[in-house]
C-alpha cells in the first residue's frame, strides 16, 4: 500500500474514534501490544490549553493526524517497534497561530516501547 493511502486510512481511522490506526493488510495497530504511543498538550505561550489544534505525526512510512480536545490534550496511537521515537516528528497548527516550540519527553527505555510526551507551544500570529 503506498504512503498516501497508508496516511489517508490512518487519518480515517483516528477521525472515527478507532483506537488504532489501520495499516496495510487490514492490520490494526493496538496499544495492548507493548508499543510506544505518542500524546500531550497543545498550549499557548501564556500556557492556556489550545482546542482543535492539528497534530501531525510523520516518520519515514507513516502519517498521522489528530486534534486537541478543550483541554489542549492529544494521543497519537502506536506506531510499532520497529520505529525508534527519535524519528518521529510531529508539528502543531492553529489558523491564527505558529508554532513556536516542541518539547519532546520519552521513558527511560528509550527503546519504542516507551510512551513518548510531546508538549506544542503555539504563539497568535
Amino acid at each position: 500500500m503506498n504512503h498516501a493511502i497508508r496516511t489517508a486510512v490512518a487519518a480515517l481511522a483516528l477521525s472515527c474514534g478507532m483506537g488504532g490506526a489501520a495499516l496495510g493488510g487490514g492490520a490494526m495497530l493496538d496499544e495492548a501490544e507493548d508499543h510506544a504511543y505518542y500524546f500531550g498538550y497543545v498550549k499557548d505561550a501564556n500556557g492556556t490549553a489550545v482546542e482543535n489544534a492539528k497534530i501531525k505525526m510523520q516518520t519515514k512510512a507513516i502519517t498521522l493526524m489528530t486534534q486537541s480536545n478543550v483541554m489542549g490534550a492529544y494521543k497519537l496511537p502506536v506506531i510499532g517497534a520497529q520505529v525508534n521515537p527519535g524519528d518521529v516528528t510531529l508539528s502543531c497548527s492553529k489558523e491564527g497561530y505558529r508554532q513556536t516550540d516542541v518539547i519532546r519527553r520519552t521513558g527511560s527505555g528509550g527503546d519504542g516501547k516507551d510512551p513518548v510526551e510531546i508538549d506544542c507551544t503555539l504563539e497568535r500570529q
